[in-house]
C-alpha cells in the first residue's frame, strides 16, 4: 500500500542518517492461548518484516515482568506490543503499566492516555489513529458534525472519541446499557461501531448519507469474521462505509508501523 511504502522510505531515511546500523526492533509479545488472534499476530509479524523492522515474537509466562523489564532497558528495542486480551489470570493493566511509555507502541500506558485526552503529543492507539487517517484521506470535515461511538472500550471506543473531539466533532458514546440505541445512531453524521456483536447496526438505524466506520469483530463457529454493521444493507444508506474484514484492519497495521517508527526516532534521539 502507499502507506507502507511511505513508512518504508521513512525507515530507510532514518537508517541512512547514520544513527544506527541494525534493524529497528519491535517486540511482539503473545501468550500461548491466543490462537483466536493468530491472523492478527501473523499480520503484525509480516508487516514488521516487510517494513524491515525486526520483530521478537515472545511468549510470556510466569516470568513476564522480568521479560518486560529487560525489554524496557534494552536500547536495541524501540517498541513493545503486547497482544490483548491476555489470559484471565494476568492483569492487563499491570502489564500495560509495566511498559515504559516511550516504548508503548499501542498507546495504552496511562500517561499516553492522559496526554491523548488533554490534546498533547503522545503515541496514539493504532486503530483509532487508522480511523482518523481514513477520514482525513477522504477529506471529510468533522467540525460540527455529530459523531456517535457505539462501544466504550479502552482500545477503540474511548480513544477514538477523544480524537473526534480534537477535530471539533460533537461526540456521544453509547454502550451496552444505552437505551433506545437507534435514536442515537440515527442522529449520527459519523457512526463508529466498535462492538463484538454480529450486525448490531442495521440499515434502519443509519442516517442517510452518514459515514459509517465498522471496527466490530465477531468470529462465528466456522471461523468466519463478521462486522458489527450489516454491510450489504447499510452500504445502500451510507455515503462512506468500511467493510469487515479489510477495512480498518489494514490501517491498524499501518499505524502500528508508523508508531514503531516514532518510538525508534525517540529512542535514537535519546541516545544522541
Amino acid at each position: 500500500s502507499s502507506s507502507s511504502s511511505s513508512l518504508a522510505s521513512s525507515i530507510m531515511r532514518s537508517k541512512k542518517g547514520g544513527y544506527r546500523f541494525h534493524y529497528d526492533c519491535a517486540a511482539l509479545i503473545v501468550t500461548a492461548n491466543q490462537k483466536d488472534y493468530g491472523n492478527n499476530i501473523a499480520d503484525c509479524a509480516c508487516a514488521l518484516e516487510n517494513m524491515m523492522i525486526m520483530g521478537n515474537d515472545l511468549n510470556i509466562g510466569t516470568c513476564w515482568i522480568n521479560q518486560l523489564k529487560w525489554l524496557n532497558e534494552d536500547p536495541e528495542v524501540d517498541a513493545i506490543l503486547v497482544q490483548l486480551p491476555l489470559p484471565e489470570h494476568i492483569c492487563e493493566q499491570t502489564i500495560i503499566e509495566a511498559i515504559v511509555r516511550e516504548k508503548d507502541v499501542d498507546g495504552f500506558h496511562p500517561l499516553n492516555v492522559v496526554s491523548l485526552w488533554q490534546g498533547e503529543k503522545c503515541i496514539v492507539p493504532c486503530t483509532p489513529k487508522g480511523i482518523m487517517r481514513l477520514l482525513k484521506e477522504a477529506k471529510l470535515d468533522l467540525a460540527g458534525k455529530r459523531a456517535v461511538v457505539v462501544g466504550r472500550g479502552n482500545i477503540v471506543g474511548k480513544p477514538t472519541a477523544a480524537l473526534l473531539l480534537r477535530e471539533n466533532a460533537t461526540v456521544t458514546i453509547t454502550h451496552t446499557f444505552t437505551q433506545n440505541l437507534k435514536n442515537y445512531t440515527l442522529s449520527a453524521d459519523v457512526l463508529l461501531v466498535a462492538v463484538g456483536r454480529k450486525h448490531l447496526i442495521t440499515a434502519d438505524m443509519v442516517k442517510p448519507g452518514a459515514i459509517v466506520i465498522d471496527v466490530g469483530l465477531y468470529r462465528d463457529e466456522q471461523g468466519k469474521v463478521w462486522g458489527g454493521v450489516d454491510f450489504e444493507h447499510v452500504k445502500e444508506v451510507a455515503s462512506y462505509i468500511t467493510p469487515v474484514p479489510g477495512g480498518v484492519g489494514p490501517m491498524t497495521i499501518a499505524m502500528l508501523m508508523e508508531n514503531t517508527i516514532e518510538c525508534y526516532i525517540h529512542n535514537i534521539n535519546k541516545q544522541h
